[in-house]
């Protein structure tokens, strides 16, 4: 019987004592633009964007191949909140772009953005699906717009980052080209 209780106890010190894996935190880049699109000085607010739920946590979430189970990871997260890529202001250096927040300040624009998807397969495609709408300071809707991308995707968390990245700043050129015409 001791030695039952002796080797269960070194059982349970040698759990203890394990070492988890260290997790590693990604950041989504902005790109840099190969050419500015507008010169303009307008001021844009950005409102928070709204996420689906599935993403509104640190860790990386991805979708099993039948597209059905999504795959969150404990050990791969991202650095910053997803809402927080920035290039629009490359595209539009002379732009004020900043998240609208409790203060008075009016903008010229305001951005609102729709996340309905941003995750991705192994060895298939990363996607980014979201509902784009400019408003201008009366609320009066300037475009509203669905902007569905996909590129292909690897099979590590550096390249998820790294394409849903060029996502984004594909997005970005898009929703920049917009306010410059406008």
């Amino acid at each position: 019987m001791r030695k039952i209780v002796s080797l269960f106890s070194l059982l349970l010190i040698s759990a203890c004592l394990s070492r988890t894996p260290d997790a590693s935190f990604y950041g989504l880049q902005a790109l840099a633009a190969e050419a500015p699109l507008s010169d303009r000085k307008i001021s844009v607010g950005v409102n928070r964007a709204v996420i689906p739920s599935y993403l509104e946590k640190p860790q990386i979430v991805l979708v099993s191949s039948d597209g059905v189970e999504l795959q969150v990871s404990e050990y791969h997260r991202w650095g910053e909140s997803l809402a927080s890529a920035d290039d629009l202001n490359l595209r539009l250096p002379r732009a004020e772009i900043k998240p609208q927040n409790f203060t008075a300040q009016i903008y010229d624009y305001y951005l609102t953005l729709e996340v309905n998807r941003m995750d991705g397969t192994w060895n298939k495609q990363a996607v980014l699906d979201v509902w784009w709408t400019v408003t201008d300071s009366r609320n009066k809707v300037l475009k509203r717009e669905r902007t569905s991308l996909s590129a292909p995707l690897g099979k590590t968390y550096e390249d998820y980052a790294q394409v849903q990245s060029r996502l984004l700043g594909e997005l970005s050129a898009r929703i920049a080209a917009v306010l410059a015409k406008i």
